[in-house]
């Protein structure tokens, strides 16, 4: 009998222990459960960062070559008759936007300008005929003819466009000089020229 109540007693002890045991291994794979599922977040999050971060390289590299293409087309404008055109073909898209696509043509713009032929709803070709009365000019199209006759140059770049002042009257100068100030520019003059009185 003494052997029969140890032999219980161990017993329940085992039993105990490996009830003890289990809890003990059902926490380790609790905690086991617990460590993945965090690393996988983890995991998960480093591979939303590394795609954001491969995604934010790409629009870097295309903000690059972006920069790049409109340097080098801002190389080319960088002339008054550039500079000029390219506020005439701004007009351009207010003067055709309901009509039917036809090629642009700056001496067609400026003659349209001139007469006072563009939609209500048009913003620069306004801005331009008034800056045309308050210079003085006859017309926009002579101003045009004008930056067309060998004085525009060569491609001028950084923030400012050249204008050869001995070719261009005062009236001329003035538009030039108010066009470049509307798309955010200054002016510049020829070392050998000097500005006329405005």
């Amino acid at each position: 009998m003494f052997f029969q109540g140890e032999w219980q007693r161990n017993t329940g002890r085992v039993q105990d222990i490996v009830k003890e045991k289990e809890k003990q291994e059902k926490l380790y794979q609790d905690i086991v459960k617990e460590k993945d599922g965090r690393l996988q977040d983890i995991v998960k999050e480093k591979e939303k960062e590394a795609k954001l971060y491969q995604n934010l390289l790409q629009a870097k590299e295309d903000l690059i070559q972006s920069k790049d293409v409109m340097y080098l087309q801002a190389k080319g404008l960088m002339t008054s008759r550039g500079v000029f055109e390219c506020y005439l073909q701004y007009c351009f898209f207010e003067l055709t936007i309901n009509q039917p696509r036809r090629k642009f043509n700056a001496s067609w713009v400026c003659e349209q300008i001139d007469a006072g032929k563009f939609p209500e709803s048009a913003e620069r070709c306004p801005r331009l005929l008034q800056v045309k009365n308050e210079c003085g000019a006859s017309s926009l199209r002579e101003v045009y003819e004008t930056l067309s006759n060998e004085i525009h140059g060569a491609p001028w770049s950084g923030s400012s466009i050249n204008v050869k002042y001995t070719k261009l009257s005062k009236e001329e100068f003035c538009i030039i000089k108010a066009v470049a100030r509307e798309v955010g520019l200054k002016v510049s003059a020829d070392d050998e020229t000097q500005e006329p009185d405005l």
